[in-house]
């Protein structure tokens, strides 16, 4: 099928997972995350699934690598379809609530 697949490990217990710059011929993405140790063993983390562009998985475990598949419910074969993922540990806003910090690594491919 069209699935494309990353990891990431965890730095917080939630993450921002962002789907960008989708373009071709399927544009309607959906998105799920797993833990596992490797492709043949993995377990969906539940309530992950997500078919807006952007999700905040939570209950995340800070050190644990997580599988991210991203795909589409097309089965036609020779899809176009190109886009980025960034991953990060969500923005924090400061005490005075005005501030953004912005995480220290955002991973994006």
């Amino acid at each position: 099928d069209d699935d494309v697949w990353y990891r990431f490990v965890a730095t917080a217990t939630t993450h921002r997972i962002s789907l960008l710059n989708i373009a071709g011929s399927v544009v309607d993405l959906y998105h799920s995350l797993f833990t596992g140790p490797d492709c043949n063993n993995l377990t969906l983390v539940a309530g992950s699934c997500s078919d807006p562009n952007v999700s905040n998985p939570v209950g995340l475990v800070p050190g644990e690598t997580y599988w991210l598949r991203v795909y589409t419910w097309t089965g036609t074969a020779g899809q176009t379809t190109t886009f980025n993922v960034c991953v990060s540990a969500p923005p924090l806003l400061d005490v005075d609530a005005t501030t953004l910090q912005l995480p220290a690594a955002v991973a994006c491919y």
